[in-house]
């Protein structure tokens, strides 16, 4: 189905929005993990 300009800005936004979300938090993950391994001692 065809999508009006506004719905494919829409659509593209909240995809943005999404991966922004998804690296924030795949970045929030890594430091966690890293502070976890530090804490423990593991190299």
């Amino acid at each position: 189905g065809m999508l009006t300009n506004l719905e494919l800005m829409d659509t593209e936004f909240a995809l943005t929005v999404a991966e922004t979300n998804y690296l924030q938090a795949l970045s929030d993950y890594l430091i966690a993990k890293a502070r976890y391994e530090k804490a423990i001692g593991k190299d």
